[in-house]
């Protein structure tokens, strides 16, 4: 028997305004902390290789970090749904389920889509990614006290953006961010428009 459910649009709003702030912010602190951090070290390391050292070791702190951002965040997006409605379904079964789920995604279909943010919006070098991945993490973090699912996707090309803002405007990809903005749009319209319209053919075939 399926039920009738009632939407929040209070908190459906909250939800839409941060879909947009997301990649907003992501900007703001990839741009912030680029500033920040290329000051301090410039100022502190003047040594090319203690330089690259310091942000080899960076990245793999920094990266396992946005990993657990990822988890705290994008799980809940996946399989939360399901938490209090499938019977017996807890919220450690759908933190398995989903961050196993991640996990596979990630070793088999994310490849392409890994080449997209790291090649064709803007050239990163090895301090720009590092700069990207902690943008990434602290905008989701800062999302994961409010309790708000967001798109970690929206969140690093936004960090992206960000850093190729300090190298001036000319160097983002405009086609790029426009095909990622546009297939945003069209996530967010067909994901409804589906999701409508399989609950419609269920209803159909239930009475």
């Amino acid at each position: 028997m399926l039920r009738h459910t009632k939407i929040e649009y209070v908190l459906l709003r909250k939800v839409f305004i941060c879909w947009i702030l997301t990649p907003l912010g992501a900007v703001v602190i990839a741009y912030l902390l680029y500033k920040f951090l290329a000051f301090v070290w410039q100022k502190r390391v003047k040594n090319l290789m203690v330089f690259n050292r310091i942000v080899g070791i960076s990245s793999i702190i920094i990266g396992c970090y946005a990993a657990y951002t990822l988890g705290a965040n994008n799980v809940a997006n996946t399989t939360g749904t399901f938490v209090g409605v499938v019977p017996g379904f807890s919220p450690l079964m759908a933190t398995l389920l989903g961050g196993g789920s991640i996990a596979l995604g990630a070793l088999t279909y994310s490849r392409n889509v890994m080449y997209t943010v790291g090649k064709k919006i803007t050239l990163l070098d090895p301090f720009s990614a590092l700069i990207v991945v902690l943008a990434q993490a602290v905008t989701l973090h800062i999302y994961v006290q409010l309790h708000v699912p967001v798109s970690s996707s929206q969140a690093v090309v936004g960090a992206v953006v960000g850093v190729g803002l300090v190298k001036g405007m000319r160097m983002v990809n405009k086609k790029t961010l426009g095909n990622i903005f546009t297939g945003w749009i069209f996530t967010l319209v067909g994901s409804g428009i589906l999701a409508y319209s399989l609950g419609w053919v269920v209803q159909f075939f239930m009475r």
